[in-house]
């Protein structure tokens, strides 16, 4: 990964264009009625085009941006039948429906390397159970895991840097079918950790080192607001509320690196304030001021592609023309 310096004072943006990126974002920030915004390095912030303005048959889940920062996901309203999937390309403008998200309530979460996962939850009526496979160059392979994929909290599904584990939140729709958090081989769906009660949370819970994961406790305490680092290898969870005392709104995004977190939060002065938080000294370093583009009930909080931000940490930043 590259170094990351936080810069002395925060890039300030006065308002944003509709127009698309030059290239892979780093960050996306989601409104209510499918309004999606991105942040560009050399342009600033930009309103996705056909995102841009508050639609009741639109929406945009926490998995809307690939990890990859090169398209947005959102679901538009059909009528009774429901909703289609479609993926806005940020690079190219495109927009296409993806079919293959609405066989059989399956989800498909791509691996790389020809290899993606393939989660299946029964619908409702039957028991609330889930299946899982590894799709490898077309051929599917069933893993021993059990359980309804959870949708709470953030990406659903999420690999690790490596690609080799897998983190996920199964449990049921019912009282008793308690939630807990499995960290599984992507090759063949052995369980290598369960913790019960937990759940990942942000669009980029795992740490670059691979160790760690941002993550949810139930039942829920006086930290609900704020996600914990939980430990894999010893299983202790240290809350994170002491980086967000006195707030009253923040978003938390995921892993700069191995210490500072992506956040975002509205300001005193009604600003979105994205910043750098160092989970080792409790300090914000702030890194992007931007306007209030939308009311504060409105603002549903900032999410990471994790792959770019691994690449280049400083694509965060405003880069000089």
């Amino acid at each position: 990964m590259n170094s990351f310096e936080v810069p002395s004072t925060p890039a300030r943006v006065e308002r944003a264009r509709t127009g698309w990126p030059t290239g892979p974002v780093p960050w996306m920030m989601r409104a209510e009625g499918g309004r999606a915004w991105v942040w560009d390095p050399t342009a600033g912030l930009l309103r996705v085009p056909g995102l841009h303005k508050k639609d009741p048959a639109k929406y945009l889940v926490d998995e809307s941006l690939s990890i990859d920062g090169r398209s947005v996901e959102f679901r538009e309203w059909t009528g009774p039948a429901g909703t289609d999937p479609r993926v806005v390309d940020l690079i190219t403008g495109e927009t296409r429906a993806v079919p293959e998200l609405r066989r059989e309530r399956i989800s498909n979460f791509p691996v790389g390397d020809g290899r993606r996962v393939l989660a299946h939850n029964h619908r409702y009526g039957d028991p609330l159970t889930g299946q899982f496979r590894l799709e490898r160059d077309g051929d599917e392979v069933p893993l021993p895991i059990d359980g309804w994929l959870s949708a709470d909290g953030g990406r659903r599904l999420q690999f690790s840097p490596a690609k080799t584990e897998m983190a996920l939140t199964v449990g049921g729709m019912a009282s008793e079918q308690r939630r807990r958090l499995l960290v599984a081989r992507v090759d063949d769906g052995e369980i290598l950790h369960s913790f019960d009660g937990f759940g990942i949370t942000t669009t980029s819970t795992w740490s670059p080192d691979g160790r760690r994961l941002l993550v949810f406790y139930l039942p829920f305490d006086e930290d609900v607001q704020a996600p914990q680092v939980l430990d894999l290898d010893t299983g202790v969870r240290t809350p994170l509320s002491y980086l967000f005392r006195g707030w009253r709104l923040f978003s938390v995004a995921g892993w700069i690196d191995d210490h500072r977190l992506l956040v975002a939060s509205i300001s005193r002065d009604g600003r979105i304030v994205v910043s750098a938080a160092d989970t080792l000294t409790g300090k914000h370093h702030d890194l992007v001021d931007l306007p209030l583009l939308v009311r504060t009930d409105d603002f549903h909080g900032v999410h990471m592609a994790s792959d770019v931000v691994r690449a280049d940490p400083m694509s965060l930043l405003l880069r000089e023309p």
